[in-house]
């Protein structure tokens, strides 16, 4: 697995089932100040940091608005 993810660091992942959920959650920020967001999203996965570079990434690829995030 670990090695997959490593070779395919460079190829966006897929939006999974939850991504119109998060996206529509973070939407919320637009009713707030730039400053003071509402709604912060921080992922939480038991990826090693290795793997989850290719999953930061993504998610930054897809422009969601995510920096904080746990691989254990």
């Amino acid at each position: 697995y670990r090695a997959h993810q490593e070779r395919h660091v460079g190829d966006r992942l897929r939006p999974g089932s939850a991504f119109p959920f998060i996206r529509r959650l973070l939407s919320l920020n637009d009713l707030g100040e730039v400053d003071d967001p509402l709604v912060e999203v921080i992922v939480l996965s038991r990826n090693d940091p290795d793997t989850g570079l290719r999953v930061m990434r993504s998610i930054e690829s897809h422009g969601l608005p995510i920096s904080r995030a746990v691989f254990t």
